[in-house]
């Protein structure tokens, strides 16, 4: 089975007084399965599985923040695209100022996080209710669509994070979720994209 295609979802969520900077990491890609003589095409199965997940030290300045941003961007845009998505609420938004001044080699993502019923497009990025980002979430992993390896650093603070939010959506963001927060916002941006010549083959 050969890889066919392949992109990158990173999740910033930017750490306030008591919270880190939580970085993650969505690799999704394709791979050959065989051809359909029915249908006389190839058929795909797509995987998301999260490569990374760690915190930013406490404390740590926003320019060293994107400096860790670019550094790691820089590593995976050879491989194929890659798209940041970032918690652009409150002061995020000048750490989003900072990212684009930067010019890093991905599509940037500012995604404002409200109370709303449904995600709207506005100036500069996107207004996505925080349900959406949780509850997408939750349903990519109960249909196995979203992979978390058993030795992936931090995995067991990530879940416990999840498994909290989902008892009460409405604290989302106010206690320590840093991990779930930028894990949903890379969610969210690779279930709304499309990857490159997805409708023109079978997937499975």
């Amino acid at each position: 089975m050969r890889s066919h295609a392949r992109d990158f979802y990173l999740g910033l969520d930017l750490g306030k007084l008591r919270d880190s900077t939580a970085l993650v990491l969505l690799e999704r890609y394709s791979t050959r399965q065989g051809w359909d003589p029915y249908y006389l095409c190839d058929v795909y199965r797509w995987k998301t599985v999260i490569r990374l997940a760690e915190r930013v030290p406490l404390g740590t300045s926003y320019p060293a923040v994107v400096e860790r941003v670019r550094a790691v961007i820089d590593q995976l845009a050879p491989r194929g695209p890659v798209h940041l998505t970032v918690d652009a609420t409150g002061v995020g938004q000048a750490v989003v100022d900072a990212l684009r001044e930067a010019k890093l080699k991905c599509h940037l993502v500012p995604v404002t996080i409200t109370g709303a019923e449904h995600a709207t497009r506005v100036r500069g990025g996107f207004a996505v209710p925080k349900e959406d980002l949780i509850v997408g979430l939750q349903m990519m992993f109960s249909r196995g669509d979203l992979l978390a390896p058993a030795k992936l650093p931090l995995r067991t603070e990530m879940m416990n994070e999840l498994l909290k939010m989902g008892r009460n959506l409405r604290a989302i963001g106010s206690g320590h979720d840093d991990l779930v927060l930028a894990l949903s916002l890379a969610a969210w941006t690779q279930r709304e994209n499309k990857t490159v010549g997805e409708r023109d083959q079978r997937i499975i």
